[in-house]
């Protein structure tokens, strides 16, 4: 397929899931707390398993995290009883992004460069074999749509839900046996909402529903 498949960005993936744990913390302690241990948090990008390295925060990630297959670290900047501040920062200790107590997202003044999106490894190819299975799944169902719809002329909202179907029915088979995916999960949920189609659409404003 010309147009690869694209999830939310990684620091917005992140950065809202630390929002809801921070919250958490604050609800049962009073107080945010300073250190990324201190978090009950699981993170990855791409599969991963709740037992793996690097998906959690560590006693030496101290205020500074970067989760497994991560390409920002996240700082908690900040913490006090009242409000927090995490910042979402490059490889050159460029911080580009930031959230506080508020839970919104904030684009940092002099970050003019689109971070890379989450996409799912299951949406291109690995060498993980689990990523690879889900990335094959995806890419042939574009090839039996279009046997099954001849005179197919292009990309459509029911070719791209489709894919979407045909991975999430495998990826259940693979989370039952512990395989999990943010990006996929997120999707997963959308399906059980009945808001796949909505969450393709989302993903792909300028297709037309078929062609």
């Amino acid at each position: 397929m010309a147009q690869r498949d694209v999830g939310r960005p990684e620091h917005e993936l992140f950065l809202l899931d630390a929002a809801d744990a921070m919250k958490a913390y604050h609800d049962k302690q009073g107080v945010y707390p300073t250190r990324w241990v201190q978090l009950p948090m699981t993170f990855a990008a791409g599969l991963y398993h709740f037992g793996d390295p690097d998906v959690r925060p560590t006693v030496e990630a101290k205020e500074r995290w970067k989760p497994r297959g991560c390409d920002l670290t996240y700082v908690i900047q900040s913490a006090d009883a009242t409000d927090y501040r995490i910042e979402a920062v490059d490889a050159k200790g460029k911080a580009l992004f930031a959230i506080r107590q508020d839970g919104k997202i904030e684009r940092l003044e002099g970050n003019d460069q689109p971070t890379p999106p989450a996409m799912p490894r299951a949406n291109r190819e690995s060498t993980d074999v689990e990523a690879l299975a889900l990335y094959l799944v995806w890419e042939g169902s574009y090839g039996v749509y279009r046997d099954d719809h001849p005179g197919t002329k292009g990309d459509s909202i029911e070719e791209e839900l489709f894919a979407n179907t045909n991975q999430l029915d495998y990826y259940e088979e693979r989370r039952a046996k512990g395989n999990f995916d943010r990006e996929l999960e997120r999707r997963r949920i959308a399906r059980l909402a009945k808001r796949l189609r909505e969450d393709v659409k989302g993903r792909y404003p300028n297709l037309p529903d078929r062609r």
